[in-house]
């Protein structure tokens, strides 16, 4: 048994909060901006993950040329930024389970954070409203001079932070870019049904551990390190 727990990064959307709602909601009234159709809250949550660009890039029309595709996506990220920063939290939320589950976790000393490839000033917005119940010792989300998940760099810069070497962190995530971001940092990856992604996409990725319910997370400290 170790004498200290192991710590925890936590993505943020389909992992700690529901955002799908809202970003789904942005993301039509910057089409509608731009005129462009509207996209289903299914083709935005399989377009959530590898930050907002491409996000956006990836609900833009495909049939138009590169260059007016480029353009497009600059529009739209305007007009979703916009909206998003007024609307950000109009129906997001924790999900439901998590609170005892941080509670529980705080209790036991183990040191946590958040890492997101969603903007950082959104990440910032969502946690200080729905975690600050709960100390954590670094959010970050996406910055114009670091780079995002799957790169391991910033996982193992908040590693250093809690004081704890790789391979006594695990990375909580809901996709298979959270899991391959936790492999390729030396962590433990843990892969979060209740997400954005589909089981059998998490499992293809081949994470450690596989959870259910936020309630399994505190397994992993039962049975891996208090």
């Amino acid at each position: 048994m170790q004498d200290r727990p192991r710590g925890a990064i936590f993505d943020l959307d389909g992992t700690l909060c529901d955002t799908l709602a809202d970003i789904a909601a942005s993301v039509n009234f910057a089409l509608a901006q731009a005129g462009r159709p509207p996209v289903t809250p299914e083709q935005v949550r399989l377009a959530v993950g590898g930050g907002i660009t491409e996000s956006l890039r990836q609900v833009s029309d495909p049939a138009v040329a590169p260059a007016e595709r480029d353009r497009l996506v600059l529009a739209l990220l305007a007009g979703f930024r916009g909206h998003y920063h007024a609307h950000c939290l109009d129906h997001t939320t924790l999900y439901s389970g998590l609170e005892p589950v941080l509670d529980e976790l705080t209790r036991r000393g183990v040191p946590l954070a958040v890492l997101s490839n969603k903007p950082d000033e959104f990440t910032q917005s969502i946690c200080a409203a729905l975690l600050k119940r709960w100390r954590f010792i670094h959010i970050e989300g996406e910055r114009a001079d670091r780079p995002l998940k799957p790169d391991p760099a910033r996982a193992l810069v908040i590693a250093q932070m809690m004081k704890r070497p790789p391979h006594e962190v695990y990375f909580v995530g809901d996709s298979d870019t959270d899991i391959e971001t936790g492999r390729r940092a030396g962590m433990i990856p843990v892969a979060c049904t209740w997400g954005l992604r589909e089981e059998s996409v998490l499992r293809a990725a081949h994470p450690d551990h596989l959870v259910y319910t936020p309630g399994e997370l505190l397994r992993l400290w039962q049975q891996g390190g208090t």
